[in-house]
């Protein structure tokens, strides 16, 4: 850990929530971790509810963990037509990487920054067709939704609206003729949910932990910040 910035919204009731911005050194892998810290009631512990990565690349760039973003007040509250775009933005994204998987092509129709890794992950997800073979050889059906149970947590940031909120995405794995999804004994294969065995296919749950940066103009691109890989579960599929 370098240094950080922390956005703590005002508020006088629960749940309350605040974001901190901390940049890593390159031993850490260079770039700046954005926490979400939530606190539900005042009986309840602060949790730490997500954990997305900013990289810096080519598009809209704020270093939020630089002088240029801290502030030693509250964070502001976003503008109402940023506010606005940011209850739609997962379901958004979602759709942009519904699309991507089931054309196995990535498409220009929507509001994101295509720069850096929000376009490796659309390169991976375009690489393997829908319901074909995929990297680890098994038959893949992909499906991405945003839940309205997950709490969006927004702070206003040099003008720009921080919104955090995660992305599901569901995965059924199904073997090809003649062979089958096998979990080996010490669970190493898919994870410790799915007991030992050889399965004729599986379903892989994954939470997508994802940070979007709003900008002040909305006829600009909105950046994606999210973590290299999703927090998976698999369990036998029924």
């Amino acid at each position: 850990m370098l240094h950080a910035n922390y956005f703590v919204p005002r508020t006088s009731e629960y749940p309350a929530n605040f974001i901190a911005a901390v940049q890593m050194d390159a031993q850490a892998g260079y770039g700046t971790e954005l926490l979400v810290f939530t606190k539900s009631s005042a009986r309840e512990p602060w949790l730490l509810t997500e954990d997305s990565l900013v990289r810096p690349h080519y598009g809209i760039y704020v270093d939020l963990a630089g002088s240029a973003a801290a502030t030693k007040t509250y964070a502001a509250a976003p503008t109402p037509v940023q506010h606005k775009a940011a209850t739609h933005v997962v379901a958004d994204l979602a759709g942009l990487w519904q699309q991507t998987k089931d054309t196995s092509d990535i498409p220009s129709s929507y509001p994101f920054d295509i720069t850096g890794p929000t376009q490796d992950r659309l390169s991976a997800l375009a690489g393997y067709q829908q319901d074909a073979v995929q990297a680890n050889g098994l038959l893949g059906h992909y499906s991405f939704v945003a839940s309205r149970s997950d709490q969006l947590v927004e702070v206003a940031v040099a003008n720009y609206d921080l919104a955090c909120q995660p992305l599901h995405e569901t995965v059924v794995y199904q073997a090809t003729p003649g062979s089958a999804v096998f979990q080996d004994k010490a669970r190493h294969n898919w994870g410790p949910a799915l007991a030992p065995g050889h399965y004729g296919a599986v379903v892989d749950k994954d939470v997508w932990q994802t940070c979007f940066l709003l900008p002040p103009d909305p006829t600009q691109s909105i950046e994606v910040f999210n973590q290299d890989v999703g927090g998976s579960v698999t369990t036998a599929y029924h």
